[in-house]
């Protein structure tokens, strides 16, 4: 895993992995289904978003939806870290990157798969132009 990655949704990480870091708090999750043409354009979400400084703290997930037992692990994550009624309403749109404000636990921006992966890059480069880090990534 990349050293930006925080948890995958349908595998990886907890709540208490970032509970206490300062600093904005910013979720961008991928709502994804192997059946669903969209979600496999995009690709993976972390390659959508550009290096950043650990302060900014941004996060990456990716919501699994592909199978009931798939989307019930994602749904009980996402409940973790509080965002059960983000992924309530999500859930039913595959092929969309959100970014989520995890202090509102609300969604700021929706790309949908006709935006593609680089407009989601260079959206999130914008966002985040103030959060490059002082060191490349190794």
């Amino acid at each position: 895993m990349r050293g930006r990655m925080w948890a995958v949704l349908v595998g990886l990480g907890s709540a208490s992995a970032w509970a206490d870091e300062p600093g904005p708090a910013w979720l961008v999750a991928k709502v994804h289904a192997d059946w669903c043409a969209g979600c496999v354009a995009f690709g993976p979400v972390d390659a959508m978003v550009p290096p950043v400084d650990p302060a900014c703290g941004v996060r990456v997930a990716t919501w699994d939806v592909t199978r009931e037992a798939s989307a019930r692990v994602a749904g009980a994550r996402a409940a973790a870290i509080g965002l059960a009624d983000v992924f309530a309403v999500e859930r039913l749109r595959t092929g969309v990157v959100l970014l989520v404000d995890l202090r509102a636990s609300e969604v700021v921006q929706r790309w949908a798969a006709p935006d593609g992966a680089d407009a989601v890059r260079a959206a999130l480069t914008r966002r985040f132009a103030d959060c490059r880090p002082t060191d490349p990534p190794t």
